[in-house]
């Protein structure tokens, strides 16, 4: 799955995501991980992955993890009790892997388009 998410996701010119962002995601990681989820891949897209963010623009992170599955908003509420004042501009959104290569699923579509990986 992992090669088809890749051939599909650099069909598609990415913009180099600031250091701020960066390090939201990755502060944000960090909470994730101490929370003892497995995490395959975070991915930021929306206005940050396309470059055209401003100034009170969220952060749009997938979080890939094969723990979320059934319900999402349960995940969801997980995902964004671990945000804090330093990461409060994250919007995690969680996906099984399977649900991430979903060709029916618009909003898979658009992370697997414009998204980009965050290298921890």
């Amino acid at each position: 799955m992992d090669q088809n998410y890749q051939r599909l996701s650099s069909m598609v010119k990415k913009t180099k995501l600031s250091k701020s962002v960066l390090n939201q995601v990755k502060l944000f990681a960090k909470q994730v991980e101490y929370a003892k989820i497995p995490v395959e891949k975070f991915i930021v897209f929306g206005s940050h992955a396309k470059g055209t963010a401003h100034k009170d623009s969220d952060i749009d992170v997938c979080v890939v993890s094969p723990d979320f599955h059934d319900s999402h908003w349960d995940s969801m509420i997980t995902l964004t009790h671990l945000t804090n004042d330093s990461t409060i501009d994250i919007e995690a959104h969680p996906m099984s892997p399977r649900d991430l290569m979903n060709k029916y699923d618009t909003l898979a579509s658009e992370i697997r388009k414009y998204g980009i990986d965050v290298q921890l």
